[in-house]
């Protein structure tokens, strides 16, 4: 019960946080429940990544779903990785991650930690590791739940994350749009079975 007045209480916070980013507020009505398998193969600090865990969850109730991470390997719902590096050469360095979400139960993305890091390094005023390592989980995740490799004009799904994108994301404006929530309600069911799936 407490837990429910809790997520309560933040809905109502998140939709007057947002009021001034979207041109209608959020109403969400019943949230999408979503688990995600969580493998940390770049060694990603436990501290970075709780604090990555928590703003990407954050940033995916703007979607109408709420997260629950886990790492117990059972292979139910969604099953994201963060990579050390590519696992092949000759992607571009703006390409922070990668989701699969027309190639079998589209329920597998990653996330290319080397990526990350050179993107914080360069932009040290405006973006922190945690912080950039979270919306980049949200975005991958983002084309998992709405079942589509295609990006956004603005919001979180947009293809690239250049400086002024950083800046929106360090200042928790950066998040999924009315659009992104349209077609989420448009396509529950195929999220509904790629979350229940098992791999």
């Amino acid at each position: 019960m407490t837990t429910t007045i809790i997520w309560a209480a933040r809905a109502l916070l998140l939709i007057s946080t947002w009021s001034g980013v979207d041109a209608e507020p959020i109403h969400c009505g019943d949230m999408l429940h979503v688990k995600v398998q969580l493998i940390n193969e770049a060694g990603v600090s436990p501290h970075d990544l709780t604090k990555a865990e928590r703003e990407a969850a954050w940033l995916l109730l703007s979607l109408c779903v709420q997260l629950t991470w886990s790492s117990d390997g059972r292979g139910q719902g969604l099953e994201i990785h963060i990579l050390p590096v590519p696992l092949v050469t000759g992607i571009d360095t703006s390409c922070l991650g990668v989701a699969l979400p027309t190639l079998g139960r589209g329920n597998h993305a990653a996330v290319l930690m080397s990526h990350v890091q050179e993107v914080v390094a360069k932009h040290r005023d405006l973006i922190d590791t945690k912080t950039l390592l979270g919306h980049v989980l949200a975005h991958e995740l983002g084309h998992l739940l709405l079942h589509t490799k295609t990006h956004s004009e603005s919001g979180i799904m947009q293809a690239n994350f250049g400086e002024f994108q950083l800046r929106m994301a360090y200042q928790r404006r950066l998040i999924f749009t009315e659009s992104d929530r349209r077609h989420l309600l448009r396509n529950r069911n195929i999220a509904e079975a790629q979350t229940s799936s098992k791999n």
